[in-house]
């Protein structure tokens, strides 16, 4: 059951991060890398391919949500009216959301594709990059 939960909240994702890239490049391609650059800030690394073009790594940044922690506890009460029992907390910690993408450009800076690199969960979707990259 677990399984079948994963794959089902994986295939979400994979909807979500597809829907997001297929929005970016209908806005994007081909236009200046320039344009893109303006709306979400610079790219933190560039490769010159063998061909001319360039391909630019762009990531959102990461945003850390805190986890809320649940205490369950059991126990009984004696026949004497004392209690006992044992209390256990989980959950906590935080989860890390970002959106990483490439862009790919002809060496004049038009771009050509943006495909995701890596893309986790959002806040309010199933896609980091479906929320930053509107």
């Amino acid at each position: 059951m677990k399984k079948l939960i994963v794959i089902l909240l994986l295939s979400v994702v994979g909807c979500s991060t597809k829907q997001a890239m297929e929005r970016v490049n209908k806005i994007f391609v081909g236009k200046h890398i320039n344009e893109f650059v303006l709306k979400y800030g610079f790219p933190y690394n560039t490769h010159e391919l063998l061909n001319g073009d360039f391909l630019y790594t762009w990531s959102s940044g990461t945003t850390s949500y805190q986890m809320p922690t649940v205490t369950t506890t059991s126990g009984r009460i004696s026949p004497y009216g004392s209690y006992s029992g044992t209390a256990i907390t989980t959950g906590g910690g935080s989860i890390d959301l970002f959106c990483m993408v490439q862009l790919r450009t002809t060496k004049e800076g038009k771009i050509l594709k943006i495909k995701a690199v890596s893309d986790t969960g959002g806040r309010w979707t199933a896609s980091r990059c479906f929320e930053v990259l509107d």
